[in-house]
């Protein structure tokens, strides 16, 4: 299943008719900023289900990251003017869920061996540090604190790629936050 984005909904259901077949369903949305959103953000979470995968910590660590994962996805595109309904789509929480659920994600790959690679520099020698996640909160970081969107987990990410704390410090930093409702 794919989803097909224009804000020419016209163009879009032309697209869907001569796509659509007994293997490939296509949807159709006028957001397109929140497809886009979906696509690239999902990358930086599934560097977090990698790390979590690559230290053992199992199905409910890794349930609870795409979870609160998908809660910053909603913020996160929510700034970029996207519609939540985008978002717990098929662009949205499908690909989240696909990515971070995937050792074939080359996001996940990334993740897992930030955490069981200690030498950074293997990173980007096996051209995974060229992962889509690693460009993508590059430059979201300074709209995260410019406009002091909380993100904990996309933060997360950013100063464990930056080696600015221990995975097991920034995993219980996290867990050391705030209580709250969900």
């Amino acid at each position: 299943a794919t989803v097909i984005a224009s804000e020419d909904q016209s163009l879009a259901q032309r697209i869907q008719t001569s796509l659509s077949s007994q293997y490939l369903r296509c949807y159709t949305t006028q957001d397109v900023r929140g497809v886009q959103c979906g696509g690239i953000f999902k990358n930086v979470f599934a560097i977090a289900a990698g790390c979590i995968d690559g230290l053992a910590l199992g199905d409910n660590a890794k349930s609870a990251i795409i979870t609160r994962g998908l809660i910053e996805l909603q913020r996160i595109s929510m700034h970029f003017e996207a519609t939540a309904e985008t978002i717990m789509g098929l662009s949205g929480l499908g690909d989240l869920i696909a990515t971070c659920s995937s050792s074939q994600s080359r996001n996940w790959q990334f993740g897992h061996m930030v955490v069981t690679e200690p030498d950074a520099s293997k990173w980007y020698d096996t051209n995974r540090g060229q992962t889509e996640g690693v460009r993508t909160i590059e430059k979201i970081m300074p709209i995260i604190v410019e406009y002091s969107l909380d993100l904990p987990i996309m933060t997360a990410v950013w100063r464990l790629i930056k080696q600015e704390a221990s995975p097991q410090t920034i995993i219980q930093e996290l867990m050391e936050r705030g209580l709250k409702s969900e």
